[in-house]
């Protein structure tokens, strides 16, 4: 059982397990880890990558292997 949340507002994906994304009558589905691990999905479906994600991707480059809203939070406060 789950929720199905639609929205056009990608800050929002951050509290998502599951992405959807319909383009040219196909249904493609990513997981949240495969979107904030590898930023290139949003450039292949033409997508702007929110600046959460561009943060969590930043903060991979720099060894933190899970990400979580809280961990994102605390490494923002220790800037």
């Amino acid at each position: 059982m789950g929720i199905l949340f639609i929205t056009n507002q990608l800050e929002e994906l951050i509290y998502a397990d599951e992405v959807v994304i319909i383009e040219n009558k196909k249904v493609i589905k990513y997981t949240i880890q495969e979107l904030i691990y590898n930023i290139k999905l949003f450039h292949k479906h033409h997508l702007e990558i929110p600046f959460l994600f561009q943060l969590a991707s930043l903060l991979q480059i720099e060894n933190i292997q899970k990400i979580n809203e809280i961990e994102i939070l605390k490494r923002i406060n220790k800037l």
